[in-house]
């Protein structure tokens, strides 16, 4: 990654710290700026020179879907990188309830 690539995020509050960890380990977090909506995101992304952002799109409740928001940004051929943020939640087994 170049180190003066900028990067554009979006995502709910509460999905920030798993897209956090993610930008922070592709060398991103110092040239990032968070954007408040995905509208906002597609603009800037859309206005900008191409290849002059890379984008990391996390979780995010709202009228168009992440994955779709990530197409749509892709699609629109100025973003350097798109990068979809999804966690899974983890769940735990407690072997003595598998039985045998």
């Amino acid at each position: 990654m170049n180190v003066k690539e900028k990067w554009l995020a979006f995502s709910d509050i509460a999905h920030r710290v798993e897209l956090n960890l993610v930008l922070s380990s592709l060398g991103a977090m110092g040239n990032c700026e968070f954007v408040k909506s995905a509208s906002d995101l597609r603009q800037l992304v859309s206005e900008a020179r191409p290849d002059e952002y890379s984008v990391a799109i996390g979780s995010f409740q709202g009228d168009v879907s992440d994955i779709n928001l990530a197409a749509a940004i892709s699609h629109d051929g100025n973003a350097r990188a798109v990068v979809l943020v999804r966690f899974r939640s983890v769940h735990t087994c407690n072997p003595s309830t598998l039985g045998g």
